[in-house]
């Protein structure tokens, strides 16, 4: 015998919803159908279903489709997901006053 899981809390995530946070949150540039982030920014979504997590990272930009979102990141290059599977998003600006880091261009 298996223990029923847990019904999720929160609403399943929509691509209105997913576009109206990414809006509200600044700082990305908005240009048909794909957000991108600024390199400084660190952009975060963080998937999930079936008692299951993935955290995507570091991501440059998302590109909505009409029933999936497309994902590229620096590392990992392109991952493709269903709306519904997004919790949350972060997006953290640049650190001001932030040490420029030692580098050749």
């Amino acid at each position: 015998m298996t223990c029923p899981g847990r019904a999720r809390t929160i609403r399943v995530m929509t691509r209105d919803t997913l576009q109206t946070i990414l809006r509200a949150a600044g700082g990305l540039q908005e240009k048909a159908g794909t957000f991108r982030a600024s390199p400084e920014q660190r952009l975060t979504l963080y998937l999930g279903a079936d008692g299951r997590g993935l955290v995507v990272a570091q991501i440059e930009e998302i590109r909505f489709e009409e029933s999936f979102f497309a994902v590229k990141t620096r590392e990992t290059g392109q991952t493709f997901g269903d709306y519904g599977a997004v919790y949350a998003v972060s997006v953290q600006p640049p650190k001001e006053n932030a040490p420029k880091k030692a580098g050749f261009a």
